[in-house]
């Protein structure tokens, strides 16, 4: 189970728990067509499902997440949701979507966010900080579209029309 960043003391402050994908010679394996290192972020939380050495083959489930339960389960725990929608406020948490198509890369966290990064081929590149508690839909090198959902959250209205 890996603890939350706060229930730990480190001295590296860039530590990040994550799982990395080796080759039967303990090579790393790369994803294909980039040259950026298989490995996956862990959020706190998480429970690893895999040991280390251990075979993997496409599809494996290398960690289980906890989902939150929700609040409340009949009609009434939608309409607040559906007035949001009619007024267009903004959430409480709202989901964080990429910008621009490419590549995701991570860079140096800052102060209790994560700094990511999307590199588009046009040499644009889109600067994302987002919360280090909230949990991330994207891994290193994925390839996002315009509008795909990086983090969890309800979706703005106004973040919808705008991209």
């Amino acid at each position: 189970v890996v603890l939350e960043y706060n229930e730990f003391v480190f001295k590296n402050k860039d530590f990040r728990p994550f799982l990395t994908v080796v080759d039967a010679y303990h090579k790393p394996v790369y994803f294909p067509g980039t040259d950026i290192i298989a490995h996956y972020l862990l959020p706190p939380k998480a429970v690893v499902l895999v040991k280390e050495g251990e075979e993997i083959k496409i599809g494996s489930i290398l960690a289980r997440i906890s989902q939150e339960i929700g609040k409340t389960k009949d009609i009434t725990g939608g309409l607040p949701r559906v007035i949001d929608l009619f007024e267009a406020r903004k959430p409480k948490e709202p989901a964080v979507l990429a910008e621009v198509n490419g590549v995701v890369t991570f860079g140096k966290d800052s102060r209790g966010k994560k700094r990511l990064y999307i590199k588009s081929r046009g040499i644009k590149i889109c600067e994302i900080m987002i919360p280090k508690w909230r949990q991330l839909n994207i891994f290193e090198g994925e390839y996002v579209f315009k509008g795909d959902v990086i983090s969890y959250g309800s979706k703005i209205p106004h973040d919808i029309l705008r991209l």
